[in-house]
Order: C-alpha cells, then sequence, then structure tokens
C-alpha cells in the first residue's frame, strides 16, 4: 500500500481530466455546465450557512430585529 507521499497525484488527475474531457467536453455534453453550477452552489451554501445559523437563532431569542 502506498503512502500519501508516493501515491501519483499528478498522474492520477491527468488520467481524470483526460477521461472527463473524452466523456463529457468531446461529446458536447450539458453536464460539465451541471458539475460546475452544482459546485458553486455547494461553496456557496457552506460558506454562508454560519451567518445564516446565527441569524436564525437570533431571530429565535428574540434579539433580531
Amino acid at each position: 500500500r502506498k503512502t500519501a507521499t508516493e501515491y501519483d497525484y499528478r498522474g492520477r488527475a491527468a488520467t481524470f481530466a483526460s477521461e472527463y474531457k473524452t466523456k463529457y467536453i468531446d461529446t458536447g455534453s450539458v453536464t460539465p455546465l451541471w458539475h460546475f453550477m452544482t459546485g458553486v452552489f455547494g461553496v456557496a451554501y457552506i460558506t454562508v450557512w454560519p451567518t445564516e445559523y446565527r441569524h436564525m437563532m437570533a431571530e429565535r431569542r428574540g434579539g433580531h430585529h
């Protein structure tokens, strides 16, 4: 079993990118657009959630006007 330092991350990333391009980009699929949109939504939700949670808890306690 290889350790993290021995693992070929560049090679794996290059293989993934090549296979992704062959499967989706070269065929003209809209799937990459959905992957991008889902990723952006996920990152935005994760970064804004703590603020929204604080607002919700303050409103429940009656301190948020």
